[in-house]
């Protein structure tokens, strides 16, 4: 049994789901067997004895191994090691940008960065002879269009509310774009490094912590009805983001901030406008219950109090707020 036959061995037994459902969704988009389509996704794709059915019946119709193996040779060109995602899955921030950096590949995006360049570059597999002549939904589109495309067979939307789904469609559309062997590496590995470079622009806050709910929350708003000098600024990121809990909120936040990378000044006097705004909210926090008390001390009194605020390592204030409320609680006769 040569290779080629065993890997159709192989997707007959479904032994590996991920590689068996690209070989589906490739066949569906082939002249004749738009049939494909509805069937894979009329029901549960990860349903392995349902998909072990569908591909029996596919390539038992195909009656050409020519066929089997271009096919078979689309999905080998485009299915990158799943270690290549790892870095993604373990970080929910991570996962939320890349979100985003996949969906900012428009026909009209400028090229901001190396990752949108490489991948707006990226060729895509051109027709084959007697393949592809009537079928014009896949192979022959645009990288921007492709993966609309694909978002719009598996019915995913474009903006998320959690990070899960993020990575979950990310792999989705990444997997079934069909480009020329080696690219999907070369843009991983691009995107990637694109990602570390982030945090030079946006480091973490050290005021906003994700089990912070009322800092998350403030941030989240704060970004989302972000304006200068009453000008409301669009921070594009933030459309593919519908975030609910807190938790998610500063993902998104730290997400859209790092994928926002049209506007390097932009976003710097964005990041010195969110700690002045933070400072002053906080002040007018610590001030909301608090009175202004005015009296007059003795030089000598005065020294006294400086003398043990200093002791006690205590602002005056504190030390006095102090004072009194320990004679406050001292029972008296």
């Amino acid at each position: 049994m040569n290779d080629k036959n065993y890997e159709i061995d192989e997707l007959l037994k479904v032994k590996n789901l991920r590689k068996t459902g690209v070989f589906v969704f490739f066949m569906s988009t082939e002249p004749g067997f738009e049939w494909v389509e509805n069937k894979y996704f009329a029901g549960d794709r990860n349903d392995k004895s349902r998909l072990r059915d569908l591909i029996h019946e596919v390539i038992g119709m195909t009656n050409s191994n020519y066929l089997n193996n271009q096919v078979l040779n689309d999905v080998n060109n485009n299915l990158i090691s799943i270690d290549k995602f790892e870095w993604i899955k373990e970080d929910s921030v991570a996962s939320a940008y890349c979100w985003v950096m996949l969906n900012n590949i428009k026909l009209l995006t400028p090229m901001s960065d190396k990752y949108t360049h490489v991948i707006q570059q990226s060729n895509v597999v051109k027709p084959t002879v007697n393949s592809w002549s009537d079928n014009k939904e896949l192979r022959n589109l645009p990288v921007s269009q492709q993966i609309e495309f694909i978002k719009s067979k598996f019915g995913i939307k474009e903006n998320h509310v959690s990070t899960e789904e993020m990575y979950r469609d990310f792999q989705t559309v990444f997997d079934h774009m069909n480009l020329r062997f080696g690219e999907k590496e070369n843009v991983i590995n691009m995107l990637k490094d694109e990602w570390i470079k982030s945090f030079t622009a946006v480091k973490n806050i050290k005021w906003l912590s994700k089990d912070n709910d009322d800092a998350c929350n403030w941030a989240w708003d704060y970004i989302c009805n972000y304006s200068v000098d009453n000008i409301k600024i669009s921070v594009w990121p933030l459309r593919f983001f519908n975030p609910e809990s807190s938790g998610d909120k500063y993902i998104c936040f730290y997400a859209a901030l790092r994928a926002w990378n049209d506007n390097p000044g932009g976003k710097k006097y964005f990041l010195y406008s969110l700690k002045k705004a933070w400072q002053q909210r906080s002040f007018r926090k610590k001030q909301k219950n608090k009175k202004t008390l005015s009296c007059s001390l003795d030089d000598e009194v005065k020294k006294h109090l400086e003398e043990l605020a200093e002791t006690y390592e205590m602002t005056i204030t504190d030390l006095v707020t102090r004072l009194i409320e320990n004679e406050y609680r001292t029972p008296k006769k």
